[in-house]
């Protein structure tokens, strides 16, 4: 394989769409796009102005020699053992949980390879793509070469990053993204119980993360389980009382901070 394009997109979810945008930004031809639903296929070709639709998996004539899998965790494993391409060509999973190995029932004239862009993607949310880190990990060095030229056609940070990294990278992605934002879910359900707006609370969020990119969380971080203010803590608690599950989360937290730092001292 010489050249990179074309390539095609087996997906068509919120990861898929964002890629999509991306190569066609980047005037990468895309052949063919790939989804369950032939409607969910047709609509991001038409997005991109791009691509041909398609939901089947033979594509043993195609002229696409990179295959980028943006789907499901759980779906992948089943894809790999239907997915029919040409012989040659590379096939990389967009997971930051699944390994390789999840690949291995694709044909032997295939190579296998991850292509993870580590970034939360939603489809009406802009990306500026240039600043995402991918993460590749290649079945040999020439596959993880190819990813690479791929990636840095999109990205300015590009990372070799092997299966037990990438469970570790995606283990800390979950607590810095979903668990934050779960915690700024809650936030908002607080004051919405209080008749107060979420915009209260803009100046603040855009701060912790910044201070936090600035300094480092450890150095960060404030507030009175940091300061072992059991005052305020038990009065917190008591207006958690008709919501057992944020006091519980709230205590536990609590505890981990208070601890964490009395021990520093």
């Amino acid at each position: 394989m010489t050249q990179i394009a074309p390539l095609s997109i087996i997906g068509a979810g919120n990861v898929a769409t964002h890629l999509a945008q991306a190569f066609t930004q980047k005037a990468l031809p895309i052949e063919w796009i790939v989804a369950r639903r032939l409607e969910a296929a047709q609509s991001l070709c038409q997005h991109i102005g791009q691509g041909q639709p398609s939901q089947h998996l033979h594509f043993e004539m195609a002229q696409s020699r990179i295959w980028i899998l943006a789907v499901s965790d759980d779906a992948l494993p089943e894809l790999a053992a239907r997915l029919k391409v040409p012989p040659g060509s590379l096939v990389a999973h967009t997971s930051g949980a699944q390994p390789l190995a999840v690949l291995e029932a694709l044909a032997p004239t295939v190579s296998r390879g991850v292509f993870y862009p580590l970034q939360t993607f939603s489809k009406d949310k802009e990306v500026e793509m240039k600043k995402v880190p991918f993460c590749l990990e290649g079945d040999t060095p020439q596959t993880l070469a190819h990813l690479f030229t791929l990636a840095q056609s999109l990205s300015e940070q590009v990372w070799a990053v092997d299966t037990k990294q990438r469970a570790r990278l995606h283990l800390a992605a979950v607590f810095a993204n979903n668990f934050t934002n779960w915690m700024l879910n809650i936030s908002e359900r607080i004051l919405a119980e209080a008749d107060l707006s979420p915009q209260l609370l803009a100046a603040l969020r855009q701060e912790t993360f910044e201070k936090a990119q600035a300094i480092g969380p450890e150095a960060a971080q404030t507030g009175p389980a940091r300061r072992a203010n059991h005052d305020v803590m038990r009065r917190h608690l008591a207006l958690l009382q008709d919501q057992p599950q944020w006091a519980a989360l709230y205590q536990l937290i609590s505890q981990q901070i208070e601890s964490h730092y009395q021990k520093k001292h």
